[in-house]
């Protein structure tokens, strides 16, 4: 275990920085901004192209499956037939004979 070193610790807590130059921040961004490759028009062409696509095939993916068209068949007599006032249909799904 290290020995603690009071005096060290004392000179520590009274030390304060030395202030920033004004143009620092400046500098720091300029030297940043100069790191940067630059981005040309093309490849904001491109983001936005692969964007366009990446919209247009998970659109293509989730949108709901096209149904085959329903064929209604029914054999009835009609003979005596007499509407119901605000009747409804209602087709029920049953197994084939």
């Amino acid at each position: 275990m290290m020995e603690r070193d009071h005096e060290l610790n004392k000179v520590l807590r009274t030390w304060a920085a030395p202030e920033t130059g004004k143009g620092l921040d400046a500098r720091v961004w300029k030297s940043y901004r100069q790191s940067k490759p630059a981005r040309s028009g093309n490849a904001r062409w491109w983001m936005a192209a692969a964007a366009a696509v990446v919209l247009v095939v998970s659109a293509a993916h989730f949108r709901p499956p096209v149904q085959a068209p329903v064929r209604l068949a029914s054999s009835t007599n009609v003979h005596g037939y007499r509407p119901l006032p605000n009747g409804t249909i209602t087709v029920v799904k049953g197994k084939r004979q």
